[in-house]
């Protein structure tokens, strides 16, 4: 997979609404590209969040977070829990994907399940946390994360932005240090 290939999407909120009981019900649709969903507690039964992709419909349970993506140019998509619980509907189909698990299918084909490594725990430096220098382009950084059994490599993106819009450094390594 490259994970610097860069999507446009094309998202549509279908339902965005709060019941007079206080339920939330919030749906979208991908028809195209990527999105990353996450759900906080549902105070009120009733709530839900469900996003459509293919010809699939997946419901995410409260505190869960989901990455789905769907491409009709090659009829691919996909979903991978990071936390929580998404249920996954295909016509008569039902699959429930936990934590750090996939499912992939072409539209109108088999759905394949498999089990995905969990991103490495970042040690140092702390996930947001503000760097100085007094000369910040000549001055190296160190960057470790605790190793994850199974791995073979990592692919380390380093970026000023959250959002990692604009990448100011990419490689891959074979520890799991990197200056």
């Amino acid at each position: 997979e490259n994970i610097s290939q860069r999507f446009s999407s094309i998202i549509t909120v279908e339902e965005n609404t709060v019941a007079p009981d206080r339920s939330t019900r919030t749906g979208v649709k991908i028809s195209t590209g990527a999105v990353d969903l996450t759900t906080s507690s549902y105070e009120v039964p009733g709530s839900s969040a469900k996003v459509s992709f293919g010809d699939a419909l997946a419901t995410l349970r409260d505190n869960s977070r989901a990455a789905v993506r769907s491409d009709p140019t090659t009829n691919q998509n996909e979903i991978t829990v990071s936390q929580g619980v998404a249920e996954v509907a295909r016509g008569g189909e039902q699959i429930q994907l936990g934590q750090w698990e996939r499912a992939n299918f072409a539209t109108g084909g088999t759905v394949s399940k498999s089990r995905v490594l969990a991103p490495p725990d970042l040690l140092e430096p702390l996930n947001l946390y503000p760097l100085s220098s007094d000369d910040p382009r000549r001055e190296a950084i160190k960057f470790g994360w605790k190793s994850v059994s199974g791995a073979v490599s990592y692919h380390l993106r380093i970026s000023s932005s959250m959002m990692f819009t604009q990448v100011a450094s990419e490689k891959r390594v074979q520890t799991n240090s990197a200056v």
